[in-house]
């Protein structure tokens, strides 16, 4: 039997698909959900051609769920039309694991992906019978390359007349562009490496790709001269191949890529240019990336999934009406956090292309199923499945992008949150060197630099430095060898994901204000400037501070954190009224007792009454400190404590003093 939330209305004569009745399941979907089991689908569909036909697609989209169909229940969804590019509703269709007990075997362990999330989506199409209107009309994503490319010029032709973010009056071409020359046959063609006069005006392509494992075709300085005459198109790899004759469809006669306009084995050249990248993606016409190939040999348009292929529906109803509809798998897309989207698209791994990406014009992503489109002022897709405008927390080009033209980076609010979003994005990326991930913000702060009054300091910003330095780490932060020569009160001296949670909090709070001051930024730039490296680095900073001795105590099973006061007992931090946040997670925990020392960075009052702090942790090294953390403080008690109970906050009043810190 079907279950249901809310009312119960008088169901069709299938009481497991009802009948895909519009209505009846729109009243229901405005209570929890309706579902029903795999097994009830099985059953039914010998006698129901509607549950035959949900069974048909989802037999092909996910047949791995019918090793053990009792473990597996089916939700319906409908959503779309107004939040939604897709002006139609969208008919979902969920495969999802039941609720099964508490135990220590997993139940799904034998079915490949056995919890990963399954959606399908069905729809209908233009001219074809659709008895069903809960069905909202669609179309299949066509795979033919110059439809591809139409589709292409339509959003670079929309975004040409109307954003004006996106426009550059001059474009001047690189040092080194790829020139394409058509040949004698439709889409043929040959290339060769071209070095244009210095301020040649022209448009040109940059491609982002995935170097990979497999060895692509360099430029070398014993190749240079040959690659000027003609570069072998047997030699170029896949990728290379479906950008260049992608670009011909355009129209465009140059494209930049990086491993044939830098030579290679030439170190001179290539420090020189790769100072230029930030630049040549901020002016390129478009840039074509390669979002779901690891390496170059799979090209523009790898082949979807067979499970991710359209499967066209036809039949007759229960009624003798006739349709012919179309199911495919939801199709991911790369601003998306879900687990998919990162498999989907290896190249958005990838820390160095973080800033091809954001600093980028125009970004057209050829995803294994569909293109995707992210400018300065919008993102679409073919599917048309996502939001009219992305989610502030969507990684997109439009939501961080710091090269639109009418940005206003001398906005310090403004600045601070495109920054700390940049920053968070990059470091949860993945560096083949650790060492690399200050040197990859320096696009970004490159261009927010031209809004400060002061200098930019390993990843951090001097005129707003007592809130920069309230940065934490997620999970697994360790200082590696590779980061011993930065600062420990920079991000970029730990590995790990950061958080800039508490360095924005008075951006949401008028109630929070810094509370330390800066007295001496005592730092030497290691050039470039921009790439965050300093030769020197120490801060001294004045607050209140207080020490305390932290150490770690076995609570029911498992290490916890504790800290003592001069004359308090020691104090939980399961009480709640403090939290500590190690740069590295296994800080401190064998030991019985440290001595560390707090100070308070912002605070945040209200009716002239402390509710909550941010403190640096510090730790002594000889006659300077280094950071080891970051502690969060409130105003909160244990669940049934007196009022009279003291909190962090408390202690800390009462015994600290104000003092000068040198932190290096």
């Amino acid at each position: 039997m079907a279950r249901t939330a809310g009312m119960t209305p008088q169901l069709p004569k299938c009481n497991v698909c009802l009948e895909l009745d519009k209505e009846l399941l729109e009243r229901k979907l405005r209570g929890e959900a309706y579902y029903c089991y795999l097994e009830e689908i099985l059953a039914s569909s010998a006698k129901c051609q509607t549950c035959s036909l949900l069974l048909k697609a989802v037999r092909h989209s996910f047949p791995e769920v019918f090793a053990k169909p009792a473990f597996f229940q089916l939700y319906f969804s409908h959503f779309g039309g107004e939040g939604y590019q897709r002006s139609n509703d969208v008919f979902g269709l969920s495969v999802s694991p039941r609720e099964f007990p508490d135990t220590e075997d997993d139940p799904l362990e034998m079915i490949p992906g056995g919890w990963k999330p399954r959606v399908l989506h069905i729809f209908s199409m233009q001219d074809k019978p659709n008895p069903w209107p809960l069905f909202g009309g669609g179309s299949v994503i066509s795979s033919d390359r110059q439809a591809l490319a139409a589709q292409a010029k339509e959003w670079i032709d929309n975004c040409e007349r109307n954003h004006p973010d996106c426009r550059r009056t001059q474009t001047s071409l690189p040092k080194r562009v790829v020139r394409i020359v058509p040949g004698p046959e439709p889409g043929a063609c040959s290339v060769r490496l071209c070095e244009p006069d210095p301020d040649t005006q022209g448009e040109y392509a940059c491609l982002s790709h995935c170097w990979g494992k497999h060895q692509i075709i360099t430029t070398t300085r014993s190749n240079f001269s040959q690659h000027q005459d003609e570069i072998p198109w047997n030699d170029l790899s896949t990728t290379f191949q479906d950008a260049i004759q992608f670009c011909l469809r355009l129209g465009l006669e140059f494209i930049w890529i990086d491993s044939l306009c830098i030579v290679q084995d030439d170190a001179e050249d290539w420090e020189q240019e790769a100072v230029k990248m930030a630049t040549y993606y901020t002016n390129a016409y478009v840039t074509l990336a390669a979002t779901a190939a690891p390496d170059g040999t799979v090209g523009l348009f790898p082949e979807p999934h067979a499970e991710d292929q359209p499967l066209e529906l036809k039949g007759t109803n229960e009624r003798g009406e006739r349709y012919h509809l179309v199911s495919r798998t939801s199709i991911s897309h790369v601003f998306e956090e879900e687990q998919d989207a990162f498999t989907e698209f290896p190249l958005m791994t990838r820390g160095w292309v973080y800033q091809e990406h954001i600093l980028s014009r125009r970004f057209l992503h050829f995803g294994r199923r569909e293109l995707m489109w992210e400018c300065h002022s919008a993102t679409h897709c073919q599917c048309g499945v996502i939001p009219k405008q992305p989610r502030s927390d969507y990684t997109t080009n439009q939501v961080l992008s710091v090269a639109k033209t009418g940005l206003d980076v001398t906005d310090k609010r403004s600045r601070r949150r495109i920054w700390y979003g940049n920053v968070e994005a990059i470091m949860n990326l993945n560096f083949t060197y650790v060492q690399d991930r200050l040197p990859a913000t320096a696009g970004v702060a490159t261009r927010l630099a031209k809004g400060t009054t002061g200098s930019y300091l390993a990843g951090l910003w001097e005129d707003c430095l007592v809130a920069d330095l309230c940065w934490s780490i997620l999970e697994n932060g360790e200082r590696p060898n590779e980061l011993h020569g930065i600062p420990s009160w920079s991000w970029g001296s730990v590995s790990g994901g950061l958080a800039t949670l508490w360095c924005q909090s008075d951006l949401d709070n008028d109630n929070m204000k810094p509370v330390a001051t800066v007295l001496e930024t005592s730092c030497e730039p290691d050039p470039p400037s921009f790439l965050g490296h300093l030769e020197r680095a120490t801060l001294v900073i004045e607050s209140r501070v207080a020490t305390v001795t932290m150490s770690s105590v076995d609570m029911k099973g498992r290490r916890v954190r504790e800290l003592q006061f001069k004359n308090t007992k020691l104090y939980g931090e399961l009480g709640g009224s403090w939290t500590f946040h190690p740069d590295v997670q296994s800080w401190g925990m064998d030991d019985v007792g440290l001595e560390v020392v707090v100070v308070e960075m912002i605070r945040e009052t209200v009716d002239e009454k402390a509710k909550s702090a941010t403190f640096l942790v510090l730790q002594a090294d000889q006659d300077l400190f280094r950071r080891i953390g970051l502690l969060r403080a409130q105003v909160r008690r244990r669940r049934g404590a007196p009022d009279e109970t003291t909190t962090f906050l408390d202690h800390f009043a009462m015994e600290a003093v104000i003092a000068t810190v040198r932190i290096c």
